[in-house]
């Protein structure tokens, strides 16, 4: 019977050791994603579809990123880069923006397309590459096309 009292003791405390455990390593887990998510980096969801096609917005489903808080602590913003920022007027918004211009340079917009310093700016390959959306696939209209004269053959 001493025995029978043992073993509950030393499953007690078994038990009693794995939800420590338990808690220890998820209080740590919480605590390590609160640090990356206020420094390191931080999720957002595209809200409107100011930046299609490149990135979708949709309050509902829209295109979620993944944005480095300290990428430029370590490097100068290019052109064409996209950021978020708190818009000035209401700081509960963020907006997600692509930047055409850096310091000292002349922006203007005219019919269109964007001049910088009087010189129309293009987007790089990178960039443009993003952009482009397949609207016929020649490949597929062949394939359907063989399908078919297979079907009518088979009949």
């Amino acid at each position: 019977m001493a025995e029978t009292e043992e073993n509950q003791k030393a499953e007690t405390k078994s038990t009693a050791r794995t939800i420590r455990e338990y808690a220890e390593s998820l209080a740590i887990a919480f605590v390590l994603a609160m640090i990356i998510r206020h420094y390191v980096v931080e999720a957002f969801k595209i809200p409107t579809g100011s930046m299609e096609p490149t990135l979708m917005g949709d309050p509902a489903e829209g295109d979620k990123i993944l944005v480095s808080k300290f990428m430029y602590d370590v490097s100068k913003p290019e052109r064409w880069d996209v950021f978020v920022f708190k818009f000035p007027e209401d700081l509960e918004k963020n907006y997600i923006k692509r930047l055409v211009g850096l310091p000292g340079e002349t922006l203007y917009i005219k019919h269109g397309d964007l001049y910088v310093d009087g010189h129309i700016a293009r987007k790089p390959p990178k960039v443009q590459n993003g952009l482009w959306r397949l609207v016929f696939d020649e490949r597929m209209a062949v394939s359907q096309y063989i399908v078919r004269e297979l079907n009518e053959f088979a009949d």
